[in-house]
């Protein structure tokens, strides 16, 4: 009986202290371990608990605060063709570098004055792909007011007199129709 009861608790407490462990982890308290010395199953598998937690913790964690301050400089490692985790982590910080390129394009286009110039949003799903269709909405929202305005200087300037402009603009555009017309 007192064989039994040892082995009991030798196998129980930490299978106990696992448990609390594990379930801490599933809401999202990584901070704990387990800390076991034993050489047998139950220290294997709290040695791989422990493993996972700092992997959690380090690399997961650690990376989407990353991601989360604007640095997707990490270069993630898949470890093996099971390995779930690192590939949507990869596929993430990839994804965000695409659209860092994809915008800074649209910027220097736009610095060069090159104001047909649109993004990819084909290249991107659901919120990136909003993301460069609204920049693209919002070129297009700036260049035809622009192109109209242009085209009206350009004539005034030659002294031909063109119609009034009567489509219908918004804010600093409607002010620049009125005073084109005024002009």
């Amino acid at each position: 009986i007192g064989l039994g009861f040892f082995l009991g608790s030798t196998i129980s407490k930490p299978i106990i202290k696992a448990a609390a462990i594990l379930k801490e982890m599933s809401m999202g308290h990584l901070g704990m371990r387990l800390k076991m010395d034993s050489k047998d199953e139950v220290g294997e598998m709290a040695m791989c608990m422990d493993s996972f937690a700092d992997d959690l913790q380090n690399v997961v964690i650690g990376t989407m605060k990353q991601i989360s301050s604007g640095d997707v400089s990490a270069n993630i490692e898949i470890r093996d063709e099971q390995d779930e985790i690192a590939p949507a982590l990869k596929e993430t910080i990839e994804t965000i570098r695409a659209l860092i390129v994809e915008a800074n394009m649209l910027s220097q286009a736009a610095v060069a004055g090159q104001l047909d110039t649109r993004g990819n949003a084909d290249a991107f799903n659901g919120g990136y792909k909003e993301i460069v269709e609204g920049v693209n909405n919002t070129l297009d929202a700036v260049v035809g007011p622009l192109n109209v305005a242009a085209e009206y200087v350009d004539r005034i300037s030659k002294g031909d007199i063109p119609p009034k402009i009567t489509d219908s603009y918004n804010g600093d555009f409607n002010e620049i129709k009125n005073n084109l017309n005024t002009c």
